[in-house]
């Protein structure tokens, strides 16, 4: 069992929580699992999650996700930072990789076709592609390049609420196929 106290912190200025068309987020994290709180390994955890959103044209945005994650002490294997999966680096099975230092870095564009009448439609497209790595220590945090680049469709069931379709590959032959709800950040 993992007990702990932490401190959440984030700045959010996204027009949409679920599908952002312009803004930025920042979060910080930190928590400490001890003994003291019942706990029965000693570590700590902390990420930084900063996300942008910028719309060129109406329908088109360009959305960069950057995450890292970090962990010292007898962290339990289920808790190790990760990468993978439905919202992080698309392409590669969820929870493959883990250590104790996980960074993403991932670029996607987002198109929403439009009407022969110029307007907006319910069908769109999104593009992406990233890179990250999984280490035992921040010195080392970029040795080990992962890469994940893929193709997504939406169709918005209501406004800025879309059903989602990604279609990802990555490192090592890994491929992924998720069917879900909003965006992936």
């Amino acid at each position: 069992m993992s007990v702990g106290v932490g401190a959440t912190l984030q700045y959010d200025t996204r027009d949409v929580t679920v599908n952002a068309w312009h803004g930025i987020f920042l979060g910080l994290e930190a928590t400490n699992y001890s003994s003291t709180f019942g706990s029965d390994n000693d570590y700590i955890k902390a990420s930084i999650d900063y996300r942008y959103y910028y719309s060129f044209a109406k329908g088109k945005v360009v959305a960069l996700y950057n995450k890292l994650q970090w962990s010292q002490g007898d962290v339990p294997y289920y808790d190790l930072p990760t990468l993978g999966g439905q919202d992080s680096m698309r392409g590669i099975y969820q929870g493959r990789y883990r250590d104790s230092v996980a960074v993403e870095n991932t670029l996607e564009y987002r198109w929403t076709i439009r009407s022969a009448q110029g307007e907006l439609t319910k069908h769109g497209l999104t593009f992406w592609a990233g890179l990250g790595s999984v280490d035992s220590s921040l010195d080392e945090v970029y040795s080990n390049l992962l890469y994940s680049y893929g193709i997504g469709y939406r169709y918005e069931l209501q406004p800025r609420m879309n059903v989602r379709v990604d279609f990802g590959i990555g490192s090592n032959d890994d491929k992924g196929f998720y069917l879900t709800f909003t965006e992936a950040f």
